[in-house]
């Protein structure tokens, strides 16, 4: 990967306000508003749907009606076929095909081509009745649909559709990471970078929330710039003289130059290639100590006061920085030194 094309993102657009993103790239991202306000809700389904059935009983429903009750059967059918709607429902009856929208009230629905009557709850989340469905975002939440095959991504509030290629998918907080088809919207944390690919290009994003609309912009691992300890376990090693010794290593790091680290590591393995390049080092090191300068104690119960293991323990120090150093600088990493 050639260094000079990793870039760490910078200038970006604001994009929506509510999900408080940047967008990354020209294309926009496909956000909808809802269609239904919550104050006129009903003149808002009735307009969208164009075919409605206004509450109460119109001049041709009550000659209808009058017609149908002169005889017993006629007036058994007429009542039978007049509705209320509660007024906490919405009612929905196909006529001729067409879903027919029933606002709270009374209706007739004993036409000839009217079938499939059907109440909802008015507050329910989602309403599909034939190719009609109406969708509720919550505003902690967004919604995924497709209109045929274009993606939407659905605002808090109130959604009408009555294209029956329309798909609703699913809904999900904002807080959340998403990712549908080529959009995806990811937050970084504070201490963290993300390493992600555009077109095979990487791209590192820093602390923010971000949004993209690209088939090519590829989100990968999270990486975590804070200081980091490892420990690796106990490592067998052999002194000067053929004496083994099991030693355990604790390691402090940090991250200082992601694009360094990005170009030269697999960030997934970075931990384990640390404990391998620690261990190969301290093998060295130890190669060239004796016993007698551990003397009879462990190495991490060595004295700082015991002007002999002090030394050995500054020579250890000195020869693993000397080893990992050019290592670590060539990774863009810093080694902390133990107080």
């Amino acid at each position: 990967m050639n260094v000079n094309h990793l870039n760490t993102m910078a200038a970006k657009s604001i994009s929506h306000k509510l999900l408080n993103c940047e967008t990354i790239g020209e294309t926009a991202i496909p956000y909808v508003e809802p269609n239904v306000h919550p104050n006129n809700e009903i003149k808002d389904i009735e307009a969208v749907i164009q075919k409605s059935k206004a509450s109460g009983l119109s001049c041709c429903d009550m000659t209808t009606i009058c017609l149908s009750s002169i005889t017993i059967i006629g007036a058994y059918f007429a009542c039978k076929n007049t509705i209320l709607i509660n007024s906490d429902q919405y009612g929905f009856i196909v006529d001729s095909g067409n879903v027919v929208f029933l606002k709270p009230g009374w209706h007739f629905v004993g036409y000839p081509l009217m079938n499939g009557l059907t109440t909802r709850d008015i507050n329910s989340e989602i309403i599909q009745v034939n190719n009609l469905q109406i969708i509720r975002i919550r505003q902690d939440e967004v919604g995924i649909a497709y209109n045929n095959t274009t993606l939407e991504v659905l605002m808090p509030g109130t959604h009408l559709r009555t294209n029956g290629a329309y798909t609703f998918i699913r809904k999900q907080k904002i807080r959340d990471d998403l990712v549908e088809g080529p959009v995806k919207i990811k937050t970084v944390k504070t201490g963290t970078v993300c390493i992600c690919y555009n077109n095979g290009v990487a791209e590192i994003l820093t602390e923010g929330r971000y949004a993209m609309n690209s088939n090519g912009f590829v989100i990968g691992g999270t990486l975590d710039i804070t200081q980091q300890n490892l420990k690796f376990s106990k490592h067998r090693v052999l002194l000067e003289g053929g004496i083994n010794m099991l030693i355990e290593g604790l390691l402090t790091y940090q991250i200082k130059d992601v694009a360094k680290l990005v170009k030269n590591v697999d960030i997934n393995s970075l931990n384990r290639y640390l404990e391998d390049v620690m261990k190969a080092d301290l093998t060295k090191v130890f190669s060239t100590i004796h016993l007698e300068q551990i003397a009879s104690t462990t190495y991490n119960e060595i004295k700082k006061s015991d002007e002999r293991a002090a030394e050995t323990r500054l020579f250890i120090y000195e020869s693993i920085m000397k080893m990992i150093k050019p290592q670590a600088d060539q990774w863009g990493i810093h080694i902390q030194l133990p107080t």
